[in-house]
């Protein structure tokens, strides 16, 4: 516990913040189309901060942005009051707050504050306005939308109330546990902007085959779409091998997944073909293996042919396919193209 608590003391002695913007990291330039690209702004740093052992803060609306400061103090986040002293067996009720900019260009998109984790309750308000809340659940990461409540072109406030007291509906049960519960906001916490329609969410379920070397992943992606107006589109994944930087897997984006999702057109060979059909059942997108099965199949040749020609799929994850092949089993690969002529012999 004391080495926890000297780690957040550190690390809130060098946070690099100010009360004002935060650190900007940029998403790619140009138009976005790209759903999982976001431009992140760090809000650790400086902030107000004052405890409230009578528990008033609320019904004296401390979390309106006309709040003197004059009662508040600086800390870093991220912060634990338990680092103090005077607060080391404080349980109970305290107030951060701290304002940022919301420039005009973030108009056109979502934007969310991040919180990587508050122990253990958290209640945020953005200029005065209830924002939402994330109970009992002090090691756990939430995001609320904030965009609605936003000052565009000026300085909008955030003030969050963290109750660290026990509680009888969450763990420990009574007063005494084995491991800290130092309140505060002790993680990071950044903005989120996306385009209004971004992924919220991705789970990944793993279930290795021991005996089989193998494994099956199921991903499943959750999109959230905050603009007025539908969204249409394409959802893929691509998951990529840490050493190598190989992509060893890539999907569902395929023509059977476009055109049961309601695409307007669906891309075969770089051409959008119009979609005049309607889709009553399509439960499954393809039949043929992906980059693993293949190459797993590939390994069972006996001799290594002279040429191998890829003739199915997009050129970019042919590509793909041609330098994995390639790379694992130094074969001859190439691309076949439209009316191509090979001789036999």
């Amino acid at each position: 516990m004391n080495s926890r608590r000297k780690f957040l003391t550190q690390a809130g002695a060098l946070a690099v913040g100010t009360m004002g913007m935060g650190t900007r990291t940029p998403a790619a330039s140009g138009k976005r189309t790209d759903l999982s690209a976001q431009e992140t702004v760090d809000l650790c740093g400086q902030w107000w901060f004052r405890t409230d052992p009578l528990n008033v803060g609320e019904e004296q609306r401390w979390y309106g942005t006309d709040e003197p400061v004059i009662a508040w103090r600086n800390v870093r986040v991220p912060h634990t009051w338990q680092v103090e002293p005077a607060y080391v067996e404080y349980r109970g009720v305290a107030w951060y707050r701290r304002t940022f900019d919301a420039p005009t260009e973030w108009q056109n998109s979502a934007v969310r504050i991040e919180f990587e984790a508050v122990f253990h309750t958290a209640t945020i308000w953005v200029n005065g306005k209830l924002a939402g809340e994330h109970a009992r659940k002090g090691y756990t990461a939430f995001v609320l939308d904030i965009t609605h409540l936003l000052h565009w072109g000026s300085s909008s406030t955030i003030t969050v109330r963290v109750d660290s007291a026990f509680n009888g509906n969450m763990l420990p049960r009574g007063r005494s546990s084995d491991w800290a519960h130092d309140g505060g906001i002790y993680r990071p916490v950044q903005l989120l902007i996306t385009p209004k329609t971004f992924v919220e969410r991705v789970d990944v379920e793993a279930v290795p085959d021991l005996l089989g070397g193998d494994g099956k992943l199921a991903i499943t992606a959750y999109f959230r779409n905050t603009d007025s107006k539908p969204w249409t589109g394409r959802a893929g994944f691509r998951i990529i091998d840490d050493k190598t930087g190989q992509t060893v897997v890539t999907g569902p984006d395929t023509p059977g997944f476009t055109i049961k999702s309601g695409a307007p057109s669906v891309k075969i060979f770089g051409e959008e073909i119009p979609i005049r059909a309607q889709i009553a059942s399509l439960e499954q997108f393809s039949d043929h293996a992906d980059p693993p099965e293949l190459l797993q199949w590939l390994h069972t040749f006996k001799g290594k042919p002279q040429e191998t020609f890829l003739v199915h799929g997009e050129p970019a994850a042919a590509g793909q396919l041609r330098e994995l092949i390639t790379k694992e089993l130094g074969w001859n690969v190439k691309l076949a193209e439209w009316m191509q002529k090979v001789p036999v012999s």
